[in-house]
């Protein structure tokens, strides 16, 4: 299979934020635009469920992007102050504080995309 149709359903809904973020694709769709870097992007993936946390960043990682985890609301949001990420994966049930404040402060402080 070709290898722009086998990228993951979680890849491909980072690529679209990233894309919209820059106004451009993040790394090559097609094989011509090589020279674009993904190692400029830092995602956060916040989840309590570690498995998950696993699939997402190695799913990520695979295309080269920095990964940072955190497991609570609470990490989650010092890991933002320190990183800055590019985009956030945010689980909503989260333990210490859930996903939903998370998202109000990171909203009241910037624009950072969340899924």
């Amino acid at each position: 299979m070709d290898q722009q149709y086998s990228r993951s359903a979680v890849v491909g809904v980072v690529q679209a934020a990233a894309t919209q973020l820059h106004g451009r694709p993040a790394w090559p769709l097609l094989q011509e635009e090589s020279n674009l870097n993904t190692g400029e992007l830092t995602v956060l993936v916040v989840d309590d469920e570690p498995n998950i946390v696993e699939v997402v960043s190695a799913y990520l990682k695979r295309e080269l992007i920095n990964v940072i985890t955190a497991a609570d609301g609470e990490s989650a949001l010092q890991k933002i102050s320190e990183h800055n990420p590019d985009l956030i994966v945010l689980d909503v049930m989260l333990p210490k504080l859930d996903g939903l404040e998370v998202c109000r402060r990171v909203r009241a402080a910037g624009n950072t995309p969340i899924i």
